[in-house]
């Protein structure tokens, strides 16, 4: 056997074993695919988050404004019972409505 038609068969037989890696192309796609998906999964995470912010500001804001009926028929009746305490800083103030300015102030 001549040294041309050795190297061919050793050429062959390396050539069938070699590995073949990702193209850049490949990568590139799979890094697109997987940038896409995170973006849409990012941003449905963070409009669940502000809703559920909302839920609790609003959940927050019905547990002080539900006894102030009671308050008000209370009063209408003549009866004195305070529902809401005074705050100290502002006497005026009951702590329901110093507790809605409080969420207020922050967004609600």
């Amino acid at each position: 056997m001549s040294a041309k038609v050795a190297n061919q068969a050793y050429s062959m037989k390396t050539r069938d074993k070699k590995v073949r890696g990702f193209t850049l192309i490949e990568v590139m796609v799979v890094v697109a695919i997987i940038a896409t998906l995170v973006s849409v999964g990012l941003t449905s995470l963070f409009k669940a988050r502000r809703t559920a912010a909302e839920k609790t500001c609003i959940g927050n804001l019905m547990q002080l404004e539900l006894p102030r009926p009671l308050q008000d028929a209370l009063d209408a009746a003549g009866m004195s019972y305070a529902l809401y305490d005074r705050v100290p800083e502002n006497p005026s103030l009951t702590s329901v409505e110093a507790g809605l300015q409080h969420f207020r102030s922050q967004g609600c």
